[in-house]
């Protein structure tokens, strides 16, 4: 009996700490880091960090899972390089990532958010590979598309052969195109690149097959697409939805995600200046059927003054989690923001997905700035989420400075709480 008992107690114990572990959330701020805005897993422990430091250069960060710093690898720029996405190669243990040089002032992922000043800055692509012992493998700066006066990537991903990155060109005067690029993981060679009328959103990758969303101007308003591409960009599926038009410049689809065991992909649509989020389903690469019901979701808690997503993913429970920012005042971005975490539950046997939690962050430590906003998230390895992101006061970045900002990287639980 007193050796059950024993056992019962070292086991309540046990339970207690693997509780006190799944519940462990902080948040983290790095030396000279101005903006953390991409994070990803790394392969056995702890997260790898993409921003930029206050010198203008880029930088990796490795962090242990409890947020500590354990290596770091600057990426030299002398006109301000702004990571905009990461991705990890399982096969040699390497990091790519593709990123925008001569950024000042730009806080989102898509051309249409309304700061018309950014056609006026002549910035261009910058792709790279790190090491696994935090070596510089090859980087390929100043890439910029034939005939364009700036080139931004979006999404870097990785299919069977090739590194694959998306974005978009302006004529830094008003007309804004997509690009995909091929790139060599070995050595960085381009192997293919094209032009495209509308640029892609988002992007999902599977094998050598690639699933893209765009957003396509049609008779004055937008619409969604979703195309099935193989890695030569030859179109496979193509499908645009009758039942989300995007009249209203400020709504656009921003999201690919797998949805019913990932026979389908889920679009998600945001509206600045309202709390409103809609979700269509469209064909991937197991069919080619398309849902005609949107399935509308909204936060429990409505965002003050709209929600802004600006990057998503999935957690340990195939549930999807997104960051960005909830407007202080409806309709007027520049008046505030707070870090948004959101988080949408899948029913997969229903084929519905539907609004499960919602919270707004902000720490005392950052009250000095008027905007926190996540840039970037992943699933945690105990349930929880990871989200990378900046505070800021918008009126001190149009001169380029990157000292107006710093950077921060959150953990929370899986339910949004810390």
């Amino acid at each position: 009996m007193k050796k059950a008992f024993t056992l019962s107690v070292l086991f309540c114990a046990l339970f207690l700490q693997l509780q006190l572990t799944a519940q462990t959330t902080w948040q983290r701020t790095y030396p000279g880091l101005s903006s953390a805005t991409a994070v990803i897993p790394d392969f056995t422990d702890g997260y790898i960090i993409g921003g930029t430091l206050s010198n203008g250069n880029g930088v990796l960060i490795k962090v242990s899972e409890e947020g500590n710093e354990v290596w770091r690898t600057e990426i030299q720029s002398q006109k301000g390089l702004f990571i905009r996405d990461l991705v990890a190669s399982a096969t040699d243990r390497s990091y790519y990532f593709a990123a925008t040089e001569g950024y000042t002032w730009y806080i989102s992922s898509s051309p249409l958010f309304p700061m018309s000043n950014n056609w006026k800055l002549q910035v261009s692509s910058v792709v790279g590979k790190i090491n696994e012992d935090r070596s510089v493998a090859w980087i390929k700066k100043d890439i910029l598309v034939k005939g364009t006066a700036a080139t931004s990537p979006l999404q870097v991903r990785l299919t069977s052969n090739y590194l694959l990155v998306s974005g978009y060109t302006s004529d830094c005067k008003s007309k804004v195109e997509g690009f995909l690029q091929l790139y060599q993981p070995t050595d960085g060679t381009l192997v293919k690149e094209q032009q495209l009328d509308q640029h892609i959103q988002d992007m999902r990758t599977k094998d050598d097959l690639i699933l893209t969303l765009s957003v396509v101007r049609q008779k004055g308003a937008y619409v969604m697409e979703v195309t099935t591409l193989n890695e030569k960009f030859k179109k496979l599926v193509e499908k645009k939805t009758d039942n989300v038009v995007l009249s209203n410049f400020y709504s656009y689809p921003a999201h690919l995600l797998p949805f019913n065991n990932e026979k389908y992909a889920c679009a998600f649509v945001h509206f600045i200046g309202a709390s409103t989020v809609e979700c269509g389903c469209f064909p991937v690469f197991a069919t080619n059927e398309m849902s005609t019901k949107a399935h509308q979701l909204v936060p429990n808690s409505h965002c003050n003054g709209g929600c802004f997503f600006i990057s998503h993913a999935q957690d340990i429970n195939r549930d999807f989690i997104l960051t960005g920012f909830s407007q202080t005042a409806r309709g007027n971005i520049y008046t505030g923001s707070r870090m948004l975490w959101n988080k949408y539950a899948n029913d997969y046997k229903k084929g519905v997905t539907q609004s499960y939690s919602y919270a707004e962050i902000n720490k005392a430590d950052v009250t000095k700035f008027t905007h926190t906003m996540g840039y970037d998230i992943a699933p945690a390895r105990n349930g929880g989420s990871i989200m990378a992101g900046f505070a800021t006061n918008l009126t001190g970045e149009s001169n380029g400075s990157f000292k107006e900002r710093t950077g921060w990287v959150v953990k929370v639980n899986p339910d949004g709480t810390w």
